[in-house]
């Protein structure tokens, strides 16, 4: 779920970058910021979709997208904290439709999906340890 998301993502924001970067220079953020941003965010998302999909690397793209989501978060109760109505979402997509109180309840869902996931792959993972310690050794 979480490889979807940020691929839909990414994909959404590089595919219409003018759009994005025009929506990022609207953004309470300094300008020399907007253009880093509107190309950095989408290749560190399509990284962490990377990173979710190779075995090894998976808990890395679990933290890494646990870090993302909770940055996406702080910023969202920054913009709803200057209450101002003009500043639009450059999430790019249908996404990018929500108002900024419906992007606080879908990132933290998107997190608890983070969190749950690292806990399975750490319980699956102490599993697996286990029964391998387990097995009797061969001579």
């Amino acid at each position: 779920m979480l490889t979807l998301l940020w691929m839909y993502a990414a994909i959404s924001k590089l595919g219409n970058l003018q759009t994005t970067i025009l929506q990022m220079q609207k953004q309470p953020l300094p300008s020399w910021s907007t253009k880093v941003l509107a190309v950095g965010i989408p290749i560190v998302e399509l990284g962490i979709a990377i990173l979710l999909n190779i075995h090894k690397t998976r808990i890395m793209g679990l933290a890494a997208s646990t870090v993302l989501i909770s940055a996406f978060i702080l910023y969202i109760v920054y913009v709803l904290s200057l209450n101002q109505k003009d500043i639009p979402c450059s999430c790019g997509g249908i996404i990018g439709q929500l108002g900024w109180r419906a992007h606080l309840v879908f990132n933290l869902f998107w997190l608890a999906i983070c969190i749950v996931g690292i806990l399975y792959y750490k319980r699956s993972t102490t599993i697996v340890t286990n029964i391998l310690s387990d097995s009797p050794v061969q001579t």
